[in-house]
Formats: structure tokens, sequence, C-alpha cells
């Protein structure tokens, strides 16, 4: 009972139990802000730990269900919206060049993308520490505003015309579907 008083006081912040993994705990923030989120969720977790007791392993840290969480079990990652590397057709390239900093990118609803938003997460927990999981995806997110800054430029400048086609035709679709 107290502990789901304590709990009702942390803001944006959800759980999910005995999916994927059995605990799933996820705060959402407006911000780049991860090592805060990160401090949020520690907190909630030290305060789940003192209840339940996690499979855990000295060597190979928590033990979860899905393999490719085993380690410290983080996902960290961040939301972002690319469209003019989709249109430019550069997408692939960037996201092959984050992948040598072993991070992601995967549709909003799993490998499949909408609306060119991208969820960009670490690829493994096992081996770093949750700071060092929350550098490397913050590290490459600098370097993904930078390129899809630099695609809207040339879109704007090679493209205006495709670009205005594109903007009218959705438009178009919108007015339509009201």
């Amino acid at each position: 009972s107290a502990c789901l008083e304590t709990l009702a006081t942390f803001d944006d912040i959800s759980l999910t139990i005995n999916e994927e993994d059995h605990l799933r705990i996820t705060i959402t923030r407006g911000d780049l802000d991860l090592l805060a989120a990160w401090s949020e969720i520690s907190q909630l977790d030290d305060l789940i730990e003192r209840h339940l007791n996690y499979a855990f392993s000295p060597r190979w840290g928590y033990l979860t269900a899905c393999p490719a969480n085993v380690g410290t079990g983080m996902r960290v990652s961040v939301l972002v919206h690319l469209p003019a590397l989709v249109l430019t057709g550069q997408i692939d390239k960037v996201f092959r060049g984050i992948q040598r900093v072993n991070v992601v990118a995967r549709g909003v609803f799993g490998d499949r993308t909408t609306g060119e938003y991208y969820r960009i997460s670490n690829q493994a927990t096992l081996g770093l520490t949750e700071t060092e999981l929350i550098h490397q995806v913050t590290s490459v997110i600098p370097a993904l505003v930078k390129y899809e800054s630099q695609a809207r430029e040339f879109l704007l400048i090679e493209n205006r015309e495709g670009l205005r086609r594109d903007v009218t035709q959705a438009m178009d679709r919108l007015v339509k579907w009201d």
C-alpha cells in the first residue's frame, strides 16, 4: 500500500508487468536530459526492489526474459522525426553509421515506420553501465539533428517545387479525410 502511494508521486512514468520483460519501467520526457530520466527510474527501481527479488547474476547482471536485455536490462531510447533524410534517400546510410557505435533505429511501432518517426536506442545492455548506455545513445543525436537539418536545407534549395507539391498533396488528403 505504501509502495503504491509512493508510485503515484512519479510523473510521466509507466510500468508494464509480465510483457516481454518481467518488469518494464518507462519514463517519457520532452527533453534530452536522459540522466535526469535515469535518476527518476533508478529511484523507482530501488523502491520496487525493496519489495521484489529480481533475478540477478554477479557475472551477467539482471537476467531477463529477452536475452538481448541481459546486463543492465536498460533500453535507452529517443524519439526523432527525420522526414528530410527519408525524402532525400539518406536515411539508410545514416542508420548504418549509428550502428557502428551499437545504436539502432527502429520505427515507432517496432520495425514499421509511421510518419518518418524513429526510436533511436542502444543495441545491447551487457557490459556497459547505465550511464555509458545513456552516453552511447545521446552521443548520436546531435549528428542526426545536423544531418536532418542539412537534408532539409537541400530540399529547400534543390527541390522547392517538389516539396511544395508534396505538402499540397498532403493538405488535400487531410481536407478530403475530414
